[in-house]
């Protein structure tokens, strides 16, 4: 079971770069070019971390640190370049050490929609392309790119190359 993604509970508020946090009793704040924002105040009677931050933005007695992302899913996360993020528990999670990962490329099985499934994997995933149509005519010749991450497979993308490559780091 991957330690990286355990337990996140989204969404989850990440940001491109890796910055020092300092902790007080009950807020939590991050230097950027040596200007003090507020990350969280823990004394505020909310368990959700999105309802402290629209307090936060009400108070004003902090500028609050803006996030570069906001990610709704796992899929999100793992194609995004999010190094370190907060999800909405508050809990902090480190996204800069890799971990290796099952990894498939398999074949088109069906096409429904918007909806694909792949060789030996018995649910669909729901993919948004622009030439879907292009797509459905040659499926033969497309596989999907995918990670299992604690026993679900992520779709990451579609190839036309059918590789032996059996892990991912992440």
């Amino acid at each position: 079971m991957s330690k990286k993604f355990n337990n996140i509970t989204f969404p989850l508020f990440g940001l491109k770069n890796y910055l020092k946090f300092e902790f007080s009793l009950d807020k939590i704040f991050a230097v950027v070019n040596n200007q003090k924002y507020i990350v969280d105040d823990r004394s505020i009677d909310n368990s959700s971390y999105l309802s402290r931050l629209i307090e936060l933005d009400s108070r004003k007695s902090y500028q609050r640190l803006k996030f570069d992302y906001t990610i709704r899913s796992m899929e999100e996360l793992i194609k995004s370049d999010c190094k370190i993020a907060l999800d909405n528990t508050g809990k902090f999670y480190n996204f800069t050490n890799k971990e290796l990962f099952p990894y498939s490329e398999r074949r088109i099985e069906k096409i429904r929609k918007k909806y694909f499934w792949f060789k030996n994997i018995s649910y669909p995933f729901e993919i948004d392309v622009e030439n879907l149509s292009e797509i459905e005519e040659n499926q033969k010749y497309y596989y999907g790119k995918l990670v299992k991450i604690n026993s679900v497979w992520y779709f990451l993308g579609l190839t036309d190359e059918n590789s032996n490559k059996i892990e991912i780091w992440l």
